[in-house]
């Protein structure tokens, strides 16, 4: 956790947060705003109410935010509501929104009538959860010692440092770069870490993950027929979706721990959970993306500018003339273009692919049937001869059969009167550009 200099006084901790004292003056007592996200006190003390309703007058006032959030003064208030007064004494802050529980708790710790040690100890954990200031000046806004906040965030302070370097990694395995990292774990709430830090979590996860437990597959294929179950009925349903057990084979085979894959067709995002898992670094995008961790891009204008140079892209584009309505709405939508614009597009894609020297490309496409002269259009050799024609070097072919029929009986009949086979798998084609 960051360590914040030693504040001895009250100024300090009012510059630490920001606060700047406004006015004080009489307002509506309808317009203040009690909000229990922003009040350490949830429970009130009877006793100190009466007390407080027999001499209204000589009250201090109310601290409150700009905006009418109550910071202290919750008794006062509540004896001015039983003597049915309008108004109410107020000195007025202007304190930034995530902060006014941090204030409301130095105030407390500034008069009487205190928060217990329990509920300071539960301030101290949210202090430290949420704005991630040391154990001196937790300490200071608390009204205890450094001593004593250390003891009781021992534990917390492990578990958020567990769940920094897990997110750290999570970050740098989509593809972030370090100060991308610092700043993405800043902005989500987790603390603000030096890169020489994020460095060190990296070295250390790299190095001693265990990674043959980490790499190879359940269902492991040791042979060139891919067959898997269908899929679970956990997988998010999607059109064109894959068996994870198929990306993980893919994986397993053409790259190593850390690698960098990139799937230009991401669809649900079931190549970056894989990857994930098999600690491979991923990017992920899509024509028309279903979150944030898949980026916008169409694939017909080129790489990526924030692309990082993949060590293997793995495309499952959309079947050409299957599926089509199921798929946006767009020029570039490869199911939806005639034959020749299919077959261009395919060209321009893999030429675009042609500055990433090295790089393995994987591909798995079905040929398609049924077309109006009942013939197979066989889409694998034709985007085989594809990348032939750039020069690039065949690595392997494997079959992938479905698990279940694609074709209707009476598609069935139509084949056995015309006497043509059906396809009842895809196939899976391994390229290296040179």
């Amino acid at each position: 956790m960051p360590e914040i200099q030693a504040l001895n006084s009250r100024s300090s901790i009012e510059a630490l947060l920001s606060i700047e004292f406004l006015e004080e003056k009489e307002i509506p007592i309808v317009s203040v705003r009690e909000d229990s996200r922003f009040y350490p006190r949830e429970e009130y003390d009877e006793s100190a109410v009466n007390r407080y309703r027999l001499d209204l007058d000589s009250l201090p006032p109310i601290m409150i935010a700009e905006d009418g959030t109550l910071l202290d003064g919750k008794h006062r208030l509540i004896a001015h509501r039983i003597e049915q007064r309008q108004t109410i004494k107020a000195r007025v802050y202007r304190v930034p929104e995530k902060y006014y529980r941090a204030y409301a708790a130095y105030l407390n710790a500034r008069h009487g009538l205190q928060l217990s040690m329990k509920e300071k100890r539960m301030e101290a954990e949210r202090l430290l959860r949420e704005c991630h200031f040391s154990d001196e000046v937790i300490g200071q806004i608390l009204g205890v010692s450094r001593r004593t906040v250390t003891g009781w965030l021992s534990g917390v302070k492990q578990e958020l440092d567990h769940a920094a370097k897990e997110k750290a990694l999570e970050l740098w395995l989509r593809c972030f770069t370090q100060e991308q990292i610092t700043d993405e774990l800043a902005r989500l709430g987790y603390g603000e870490f030096g890169r020489s830090t994020i460095t060190t979590w990296l070295d250390k996860n790299v190095k001693n993950g265990n990674l043959a437990e980490i790499d190879t597959p359940q269902e492991l294929k040791l042979y060139s027929i891919w067959n898997f179950p269908k899929l679970s009925e956990d997988q998010l349903r999607y059109p064109g979706q894959l068996p994870e057990a198929l990306i993980e084979n893919v994986l397993y085979y053409w790259t190593e721990p850390f690698q960098v894959v990139w799937d230009p067709f991401a669809g649900s995002g079931v190549t970056g959970r894989v990857a994930r898992r098999m600690m491979r670094r991923y990017q992920l995008s899509d024509l028309a993306p279903i979150d944030d961790s898949i980026r916008q891009h169409d694939l017909l204008n080129g790489l990526p500018d924030w692309l990082v140079k993949p060590d293997l892209i793995f495309l499952d584009p959309p079947y050409w003339k299957q599926k089509t309505e199921q798929y946006v709405d767009h020029p570039s939508n490869l199911a939806a273009m005639d034959l020749d614009q299919f077959y261009r597009a395919i060209r321009r894609i893999f030429e675009s692919f042609c500055k990433l020297k090295g790089t393995k490309v994987a591909i798995i496409v079905q040929d398609t049937q049924w077309r109006n002269d009942r013939q197979t259009e066989p889409h694998a050799f034709r985007i085989w001869q594809i990348a032939d024609s750039l020069g690039w070097r065949f690595i392997e072919r494997v079959i992938c059969p479905y698990s279940n029929v694609q074709y209707t009986p009476q598609m069935q009949e139509a084949a056995k009167e015309a006497r043509i086979p059906l396809v009842t798998h895809r196939d899976l084609i391994v390229f290296e550009v040179v």
